[in-house]
């Protein structure tokens, strides 16, 4: 299944590509770096449990993996988190510079919203709900406020339920997206599923969090 997501993931991301140009060629070496495609994978292990043609959401799946890249380039800035190096490679902005950095990630959320407003294999109404869908998950009031979350909390004392929040908001939603987005394609989202989506996406963070603490730089890059 592995391999099923980075060959159709490969074909999008040449796609959206030329490799004429120095953001070209960033995007690219954004995007060639080995992770582990987990929020595509999760769209087309739910899709495929709902019996959706994974040919209806390899866009989704793209966009998916494109705004998680985005979120690791700009998390990687000195102004961030300042990381030298991403699952062993250098980050883009130490591998370019960090102009190019910020360029590459407001590129890469472009395309991902493209994706999905150009795929012919979606209706109006589908493209419609997984936007707004999707914006509002990583915009102010998601993703973006998780990551101010994070820093602030870097000069405070978070407690429990904060620190929850915060990983909820940061990295949990854009996962609890990539569980449940099959479901506006077809099937009858439940409250379980709800639930299920949103254990997953926390755990991640915490585990991820775990790992940063008790393992190596060479084991975990």
């Amino acid at each position: 299944f592995e391999s099923l997501v980075d060959e159709r993931l490969s074909s999008i991301f040449q796609r959206v590509t030329k490799n004429q140009t120095t953001i070209d060629e960033s995007i690219n070496y954004a995007l060639s770096n080995p992770g582990k495609r987990i929020r595509p994978t999760l769209i087309f292990l739910v899709g495929d449990f709902l019996g959706i043609d994974l040919s209806r959401l390899e866009n989704i799946a793209g966009a998916v993996e494109l705004i998680h890249t985005y979120s690791l380039v700009h998390d990687d800035l000195p102004c961030m988190d300042d990381d030298d190096l991403r699952r062993g490679k250098p980050t883009l902005h130490k591998k370019f510079n960090e102009s190019t950095a910020v360029l590459v990630g407001d590129a890469l959320q472009t395309l991902a919203f493209n994706l999905i407003l150009e795929d012919k294999n979606l209706d109006s109404a589908e493209k419609r709900d997984l936007l707004s869908d999707l914006t509002r998950r990583i915009g102010p009031e998601g993703m973006v406020l998780g990551q101010n979350l994070d820093i602030e909390y870097e000069q405070k004392n978070p407690g429990f339920n904060e620190i929850m929040e915060m990983n909820r908001l940061k990295t949990g939603l854009l996962i609890e997206f990539s569980i449940l987005s099959p479901f506006y394609l077809k099937g009858d989202l439940t409250k379980e599923w709800m639930q299920l989506a949103e254990n997953v996406g926390i755990s991640f963070q915490l585990i991820d969090d775990m790992l940063d603490l008790s393992e190596t730089t060479e084991k975990i890059g």
